[in-house]
């Protein structure tokens, strides 16, 4: 459990290192079975994420620590390392206020990581005004790895909202011409 925390510790202070903004290491084992610890980061700009993501996984790298799976690596808003006892979310400060992930974990106890003694790297933000527009005037979330807003309906929609196939229809030829 202490080396748990220690490695938990050092991934916030990798995040630290690479200018990550609003840093929060959560000690969460009490609420939830999922993880030991959630560590949230926010970063200004995709490069910036992908610069914070790099940071953190090449600091536990070198203790031979790789993470299980991480997710969100083509996304511009939001990406996540699963470690088993240690999941990290790297998302800039639109996504942090709309998902309020805070809110989720808020039961969770601040882990002391930085040198001067803080939980956290600098004074929270003010949140947005509103949730992204669509293009047709209604609110909608942002879907976490995509650019466009979320489409009604499943997934997976094609036409008129139905889903798309698996596999592609046979032609029109090949159903006249069957023998």
């Amino acid at each position: 459990m202490l080396l748990q925390k220690n490695l938990s510790i050092l991934a916030a202070r990798a995040a630290d290192d690479k200018k990550g903004e609003r840093i929060a290491l959560l000690h969460v084992r009490p609420m939830t079975s999922l993880t030991d610890y959630v560590l949230l980061v926010c970063a200004a700009s995709n490069p910036h994420l992908a610069a914070v993501e790099d940071g953190v996984r090449q600091a536990l790298k070198a203790y031979g620590i790789h993470a299980l799976h991480a997710d969100g690596k083509r996304s511009d808003t939001w990406r996540a390392l699963d470690y088993g006892w240690l999941i990290v979310h790297i998302m800039n400060p639109e996504t942090r206020a709309f998902y309020a992930i805070d809110k989720i974990f808020s039961g969770g106890k601040a882990v002391v990581w930085s040198e001067h003694g803080s939980t956290e790297a600098q004074p929270e933000p003010p949140a947005p005004s509103a949730a992204p527009e669509s293009p047709r005037g209604g609110l909608r979330p942002r879907v976490p790895g995509s650019a466009r807003p979320a489409r009604p309906g499943s997934l997976r929609s094609g036409a008129r909202g139905r889903p798309s196939p698996k596999r592609p229809r046979k032609s029109a030829f090949r159903r006249r011409n069957r023998a």
